[in-house]
């Protein structure tokens, strides 16, 4: 079943040089018999700079599929 997630909120620190990310939010409930088997979450990092690949506005991202 495809929901839209609603009131997301994302809070972030760092430590000894690890990003961490605390994220929430609300989904509205489907109706029966159909339900949510997952949570598909997809982050990017875009940066201006150059990396060492020498390519600028390099793009880091990743998927995963996480349980109700």
């Amino acid at each position: 079943v495809l929901v839209k997630a609603e009131n997301l909120t994302a809070a972030f620190s760092v430590y000894m040089g690890n990003v961490t990310g605390l994220f929430s939010w609300v989904v509205a409930m489907p109706q029966p018999p159909q339900q949510v088997t997952g949570y598909q979450v997809t982050w990017a990092e875009v940066i201006t700079e150059s990396r060492r690949n020498n390519l600028p506005n390099s793009l880091i991202s990743q998927s995963q599929i996480l349980p109700p």
